[in-house]
């Protein structure tokens, strides 16, 4: 499963932090393989950077809790705390606050958005926060 991160673009700096931050965390580093991407501009991706973050993941539910997680307390660091979108084909949540059970509760709604989608064939973008 593939998980694509990005921050708003007046945050741009911030994907770099996020990313080390990621890759530091052994967690994230047992579940996911990190990569810096670029993304096409797609329609409701105004705002939000064209670079990115690429999780490949191997287990779906406990790898996208951790990813989310680690997310969540990357925020808890930080004095102004940048939203981050999490994509998966054509679903998207957003983590704005640095809420560990909402952050869980997200990758949660992420997960199973993908799941009714892969097997009905409708795609319905989600946001929250």
């Amino acid at each position: 499963m593939e998980l694509r991160l990005r921050v708003s673009e007046a945050n741009v700096d911030d994907l770099a932090s996020l990313y080390r931050w990621l890759r530091d965390d052994p967690d994230v580093a047992q579940e996911a393989e990190l990569s810096l991407g670029t993304a096409e501009n797609q329609p409701g991706a105004m705002g939000w950077s064209l670079e990115l973050i690429n999780a490949l993941i191997a287990t779906a539910f406990s790898g996208a809790s951790t990813v989310v997680a680690s997310i969540a307390l990357w925020q808890q660091n930080r004095s102004t705390p940048s939203t981050v979108r999490i994509e998966r084909g054509n679903n998207t949540v957003e983590v704005s606050a640095p809420d560990l059970p909402e952050a869980r509760r997200l990758a949660e709604e992420l997960l199973a958005e993908g799941e009714r989608s892969e097997t009905s064939g409708d795609c319905t973008p989600s946001d929250a926060l």
